[in-house]
């Protein structure tokens, strides 16, 4: 396996378990036509990834994150500026969490869904892979270190192949397992929908923590 890869794993797996998607997911496979409108979601959810992932690869290997001569400075300070964001964000989630026995709060837009079309869907998912900022933060450090880390474009590709599957891979999973699922194990997947809404900011602000401080940590070992 590739450095670039390697490099790119831990930011590809944090997308990848991002609560928002899943449960949004889990939601629509409540409505009808949940199969046809969580394969919309999963469509636009990976294309998103591949397309910001494909921008941000580009402009950093056009700036010469690529070229072994270039220094190495400004790519400690992007990943310190990303690290220090996530860690930010990460606070915000763990301030703001609910307090046992308060309800959780979900966006508005997710009691909607029954009547969102397949299209809808599909925008859904290049949305909250490309705009949400923790995804988007997430994504855009895996893009810098595959571009840091890649000794070409061979290895850049091969590593971003495995990124956006990585991303995928559980939301793909989730909706095929649903419409295979049998009426009683619909109902265990339900309530554990209830519970990663309920627990889904303590699990985030702990990933965000822990990549942000790494982020920060080999941001300042670059400089």
């Amino acid at each position: 396996m590739s450095d670039a890869t390697l490099e790119s794993i831990g930011f590809a797996l944090a997308v990848a378990i991002s609560t928002l998607p899943i449960v949004a997911l889990i939601v629509m496979q409540l409505c009808r036509r949940g199969s046809r409108l969580g394969g919309s979601f999963v469509l636009g959810w990976t294309l998103g990834t591949a397309l910001l992932l494909a921008i941000v690869i580009a402009v950093a290997d056009g700036a010469g994150a690529d070229d072994p001569g270039t220094t190495s400075a400004w790519l400690g300070i992007i990943k310190i500026g990303l690290g220090l964001v996530l860690v930010g964000v990460a606070v915000k989630d763990w301030t703001s969490r609910p307090r046992r026995g308060d309800p959780p709060v979900l966006p508005g837009w997710m009691a909607a869904l029954d009547g969102y079309s397949s299209m809808r869907c599909l925008v859904l998912g290049l949305m909250l892979s490309t705009l949400n900022p923790k995804n988007a933060v997430l994504v855009i450090g895996g893009a810098v270190a595959i571009a840091s880390a890649s000794s070409g474009l061979p290895a850049e590709l091969l590593a971003a192949a495995v990124f956006v599957v990585l991303v995928a891979l559980p939301a793909l999973v989730l909706v095929l397992a649903y419409a295979l699922l049998s009426v009683h194990q619909k109902d265990r997947l339900n309530r554990f929908e209830s519970a990663l809404e309920a627990k889904s900011m303590v699990i985030m602000a702990v990933i965000l923590l822990v990549i942000g401080s790494l982020l920060v940590a080999n941001g300042i070992a670059g400089l």
